[in-house]
């Protein structure tokens, strides 16, 4: 079961726009870098990247549904990183990706 739903979540990455797929590396170059992520935790948090990024940058999402996906988001990277990891990640986060700042409106 496990390696049907990661054969889906690497189909589901061919299914990006070029630029999509270029922006998604380059902000998993920037994590990897940052935060120090071994082989497994990188392809994990790849998986985790693009499996909520497609949602959360969607130009018509409503506040509340954009704070529960980066929510969920940052719930998944927080049970993938150690605590020093994540502590950097609630940091570096606002530096590489400003648009997902949580929304108050």
């Amino acid at each position: 079961m496990k390696k049907i739903a990661l054969a889906l979540f690497i189909l589901s990455a061919f299914v990006l726009n070029a630029q999509d797929v270029a922006d998604s590396k380059k902000l998993i170059t920037q994590y990897e870098e940052k935060l120090d992520l071994t082989e497994d935790q990188v392809s994990k948090f790849t998986l985790i990247l693009e499996k909520h990024n497609v949602d959360l940058y969607k130009k018509d999402i409503d506040s509340k549904t954009f704070n529960k996906l980066n929510k969920l988001r940052d719930l998944e990277l927080y049970k993938l990183l150690d605590s020093e990891q994540f502590d950097k990640y609630k940091k570096v986060k606002l530096e590489i990706e400003p648009s997902l700042k949580f929304r108050f409106d």
